[in-house]
């Protein structure tokens, strides 16, 4: 996670109002139930003998009671109303499954984590809610490095020099084709953004549609 300074820094480079809503305590404790999940659910369940799949979403959004992550939720069954990042992609990537029939947040992660499917977070606006000349202000930023926490996504146990296949899950104002394309290995393949125009939540039929072309 960022520390302090890099934080700040990062917030400043999106626009001073963003800036001035910046809360690094609340950031670290929302980083913390990602960690808690990367580290306690993720990596006890993936297969380290095949390559990452990866899905970047944003942040935590302004409520963060549906912070996906959170950690005194994860035993709580989800639900189309709370959970729609998660009830998309968990059934994109297993369709046969019924909106009635979900698992609990926890379960839903770790089979993801058994395909080898890794949500994480793009940027470090957790509780922020961005406006959209915000979000077009981050697509066009030639500092896109300070801004988003490179490190983490570098620090995965991706294998190098196999095709890691990555989606954004995010709004269609911050993604363009290749968005971080030039930040990251010469093995990490851009898929296409799965928010495809509904809203601020992905699509399940996107994230399908990829899996059944073999590009996720």
């Amino acid at each position: 996670m960022m520390t302090n300074p890099a934080y700040n820094i990062g917030l400043n480079a999106i626009s001073p109002r963003i800036a001035g809503l910046g809360n690094f305590h609340n950031y670290i404790t929302l980083e913390d139930d990602w960690d808690f999940y990367y580290n306690n659910v993720f990596l006890p369940n993936y297969n380290d003998n095949d390559q990452l799949r990866l899905i970047f979403c944003e942040s935590c959004p302004e409520n963060a009671a549906n912070y996906m992550f959170l950690g005194d939720l994860l035993d709580e069954i989800i639900t189309t109303e709370n959970d729609k990042y998660l009830q998309q992609i968990y059934t994109g990537v297993f369709p046969h499954v019924n909106n009635n029939a979900l698992p609990t947040r926890r379960n839903a992660f770790i089979q993801l984590a058994q395909q080898n499917v890794l949500i994480l977070d793009l940027l470090p606006t957790h509780g922020i809610r961005l406006e959209t000349h915000e979000r077009i202000i981050i697509n066009a930023s030639p500092n896109k490095n300070i801004i988003i926490d490179l490190p983490k996504i570098i620090g995965l146990p991706f294998i190098p020099n196999v095709n890691l296949n990555y989606v954004f899950a995010v709004p269609p104002s911050l993604y363009t084709l290749n968005f971080i394309l030039h930040l990251l290995p010469a093995n990490f393949i851009d898929r296409g953004n799965i928010n495809i125009g509904q809203g601020h939540a992905p699509s399940r039929n996107a994230l399908e549609a990829l899996i059944i072309a073999h590009l996720f």
